[in-house]
C-alpha cells in the first residue's frame, strides 16, 4: 500500500536540526493493507493522529531494515526527520521538560 505523502517547507530555525517535514495519511483501499517503509537513516518525531480516538508522540528510528505492518485507513501522521548527528541534543532536552 502506498502512503499519501507530501513535504511542508522548513521554517530558517529549524533547518539547523530538522531536514524533512512531512504529512502522511493512510488513503482507503479495498483490499491493500499493507505498508512498507524502507529503512531510514534518520531519528524522526512523529504525531500520530487517530480522528476522533488518540493520537501518539513517538521517536522513531534510525531503521536499518524496511519496516511492514498492517495500516489502518484514516490515521495521519506528521513527521519531523532529525538531521544526522543533531537528535541527541534539542529533543532530550525537549523530552525532559514535558516529563515533568
Amino acid at each position: 500500500m502506498f502512503l499519501d505523502e507530501r513535504s511542508i517547507p522548513i521554517s530558517g530555525a529549524l533547518r539547523r536540526w530538522v531536514s524533512d517535514i512531512s504529512i502522511t495519511t493512510l488513503p482507503f483501499h479495498e483490499h491493500e493493507r499493507t505498508v512498507v517503509e524502507p529503512p531510514d537513516h534518520s531519528a524522526a518525531l512523529a504525531l500520530r493522529i487517530f480522528p476522533g480516538r488518540h493520537s501518539d508522540l513517538v521517536i522513531m528510528g534510525p531503521r536499518t531494515r524496511a519496516l511492514y505492518h498492517v495500516g489502518e485507513p484514516g490515521p495521519f501522521c506528521v513527521r519531523a526527520r532529525i538531521r544526522p548527528g543533531h537528535a541527541a541534543a534539542p529533543w532530550l532536552a525537549f523530552a525532559t521538560v514535558l516529563s515533568r
